[in-house]
This record gives structure tokens, C-alpha cells and sequence, in this order.
């Protein structure tokens, strides 16, 4: 019989070599999005009274939303969505062509205010998604989580 003691060194992200903490945030590129990271685009959207029905960032590149009453929706982004905000700009621009001469909301203009919705939207969602798989993102999330790694940069 024999036995054998292995001692194993462990490193925090911060002592580790370039090369190795390149190689940690290259294993760990998906870190951030083990969760359901969209949830807070989505009730920020809810606020509005706007639900996200699906997005795809990738190759589908769409957004779909189902929008309450599409008057409310321009009053809730510009009480809750600061002037600096696209969403902000968008509904300034369709508050007052929104409805027709009759007070009717037209369906064409509702369309459009609808889709460029969807479009910034979907743009949010790509910079979110963007700044998660980026390296400082991912390196903040090794460090706040206390990982550790052997002197390779290989998750412990």
C-alpha cells in the first residue's frame, strides 16, 4: 500500500500571471449568463406597459412585444424614462401623431412607434448581453465570487 499527500496551491484571480487570467476569463466567458440576465430589460419594458415576447440577438436579430393601449405607453416612458434615453426620444417623436384628427389612434403610426419600440429594445438587450461577456464584466464576477484557480488559471 501506498499513500500520497498532494498539496495544491491555490491563486485568487488578482496573483495570478497575465497569460493565466486570460486563460480563467476565457473559461468562465459565459459566467454571467448562467441567469436569466434579461429579466431586468423586461421589467423595466413591464413598466411601460409593454411585455417582451421574444428576442433574438443573434441571427433572428428581432424583438417582439405585445404593447398596452399604445397612448399610455408613450405618457409611462416619458414619466419613467429620462430625456437622455432612445426610448425617451422615440416616444417625444410619436406623442403628438400618434392619433389622427378624430382622437383615433392610427394604426400606421401605432405600427411604426410599435416596431421602432422594438427596435431599441432589441438594442438594449444586444448591449446588455455585449457588456456581460465582456472581459471586465466577466473579470468583476470572478473577483466578487472569490474563484479560485491552480497557478494555470484552471477554476478550482
Amino acid at each position: 500500500m501506498r499513500q500520497e499527500t498532494k498539496t495544491i496551491t491555490y491563486y485568487k484571480f488578482e496573483e495570478l500571471t497575465e497569460v493565466a487570467k486570460q486563460k480563467a476569463i476565457d473559461s468562465l466567458y459565459s459566467i454571467n449568463l448562467e441567469h436569466e440576465w434579461w429579466d431586468s430589460i423586461y421589467a423595466d419594458a413591464q413598466t411601460i406597459g409593454c411585455k417582451i415576447l421574444e428576442f433574438d440577438t443573434d441571427r433572428g436579430n428581432c424583438c417582439k412585444m405585445q404593447l398596452d393601449y399604445e397612448t399610455s405607453v408613450i405618457e409611462a416612458i416619458l414619466k419613467n424614462h429620462g430625456e437622455a434615453c432612445e426610448t425617451y426620444k422615440i416616444a417625444k417623436e410619436y406623442q403628438s401623431k400618434i392619433l389622427d384628427s378624430d382622437g383615433n389612434i392610427d394604426a400606421d403610426i401605432a405600427s411604426e412607434f410599435k416596431k421602432e419600440l422594438e427596435e431599441e429594445y432589441l438594442a438594449i438587450l444586444r448591449r446588455e448581453l455585449e457588456h456581460l461577456m465582456s472581459e471586465d464584466a466577466i473579470t468583476e464576477s470572478i473577483i466578487c465570487n472569490e474563484y479560485e484557480f491552480n497557478e494555470n488559471g484552471e477554476l478550482l
